[in-house]
């Protein structure tokens, strides 16, 4: 008896659904059913919870572990009424899964300049608010994906694609050293205030303490909460 074929796309190191091409019935989907890779499937605020659990029975009707890491991008100010619905249809349909935060990309906009770029502050908001609601419904949050670049240019500076963090990038100073030719990307300085404090996050929470009063997750908070606004 011959083995069964089984096909991998040996291409990319992670392949996933996007949010605008996750159709059940649509040509994405019916290639990832097809494929061995594990596979990501971003989830956006216009999913249905009862849909996403049809579209991980079409993926990984077998329920194996490590096949489906879902990619949440809902932007700040959605996070709160979809992901907890979400995470508890995904509990009560037996699927495992990893759950990965996007918080870039629910949180473009444009400039007055007319840059494509985001807010330190709202990319911050829908991490802090993951985390939160993640805990609450008895989940774990895997990892976050984001875009960032520790490119300087020849005097040693930063690129300058997305406002505000700890140096307070503002709007006129977006065009000084814009180099994105698609996404806005977080900066040096920027992508390491996010990284201590998702690493402060769960430093604090190994050992007990509450969050919210760690230093660094109170001040890139309240400039959250107010950026968010």
């Amino acid at each position: 008896m011959g083995r069964k074929r089984l096909n991998y796309n040996t291409a990319a190191h992670f392949l996933w659904i996007g949010d605008r091409t996750r159709s059940i019935t649509g040509a994405h989907v019916e290639y990832f059913r097809g494929i061995r890779n594990p596979i990501g499937i971003k989830v956006g605020p216009t999913m249905e919870d009862d849909e996403l659990v049809r579209l991980l029975d079409i993926v990984n009707p077998e329920k194996e572990l490590g096949r489906v890491t879902l990619i949440t991008r809902y932007g700040a100010s959605k996070i709160d009424n979809h992901l907890a619905g979400h995470i508890g249809a995904v509990k009560a349909s037996g699927h495992p899964v990893a759950w990965i935060c996007d918080p870039m990309h629910g949180n473009t906009l444009t400039s007055s300049s007319g840059l494509k770029t985001r807010n330190f502050g709202t990319i911050i908001s829908e991490v802090v608010s993951c985390l939160r609601i993640h805990a609450e419904c008895e989940s774990k949050l895997g990892g976050v994906s984001l875009e960032f670049t520790g490119e300087l240019n020849e005097e040693g500076f930063s690129v300058t694609e997305c406002l505000g963090g700890s140096m307070e990038l503002s709007e006129e100073q977006l065009g000084l050293r814009y180099q994105s030719f698609c996404d806005p990307r977080l900066n040096f300085e920027q992508s390491l205030d996010v990284a201590f404090l998702i690493s402060n996050y769960f430093k604090n929470e190994r050992r007990g303490k509450h969050t919210e009063n760690d230093v660094l997750y109170t001040e890139l908070g309240g400039r959250t909460t107010t950026a968010a606004k």
